[in-house]
This record gives C-alpha cells, structure tokens and sequence, in this order.
C-alpha cells in the first residue's frame, strides 16, 4: 500500500503537504510549456480513500486509491468504477 507522498512523487506532483485536503500546484505535464510556469493550475485533493488530481489548464486528470495500485484517468472510468463498488462488485 502506498502512502499520498509516494504516489505524489511518482506522479511528479509537488505538493506543499500530504495531508489530507484540497491544494492547488503546478501541473508537471504542462506548467513548464505555459507562459505563466508558477502558476498553480493543477488541483490535488487527498483523502481517506487516495489522491485525485485535475489540471484546469491542459485537462490531465486522475486519481490513485491506497487500497490498491488501480488507478483511473477519467472522469468516465471513475464513475464505472464507483458505480460499480456502490453495486457491491468487487472487481469492478
């Protein structure tokens, strides 16, 4: 199982903290191509269940659980899959 600093460093995202929580940061898939590098358009929210992430400049997004190494990239796929532990499949 890994922790929100591990998948965090895996991703190349540079968060000021890994405590659970909202946060904003540079996004590492295009804040170094944008005009304006500092600014902190990636979004990373880290809770109970893993870490999720959003980009509102290039769109990036996805999320990894603790609980395991699945890990989504869009919206769509999370829904299957909430949908689908809301509906008590497993291996959904």
């Amino acid at each position: 199982m890994k922790t929100a600093n591990q998948i965090l460093s895996e991703l190349g995202i540079e968060a000021s903290h890994s405590r659970e929580g909202t946060q904003n940061t540079r996004c590492p898939k295009c804040s170094h191509t944008r005009k304006k590098k500092q600014a902190k358009c990636l979004k990373v929210k880290i809770d109970q269940d893993g870490v999720r992430w959003f980009c509102h400049h290039c769109q990036d997004n996805g999320g990894m659980y603790y609980h395991s190494e699945a890990k989504y990239e869009t919206k769509a796929e999370r829904k299957i899959l909430t949908s689908g532990q809301m509906r008590g499949l497993r291996n959904a």
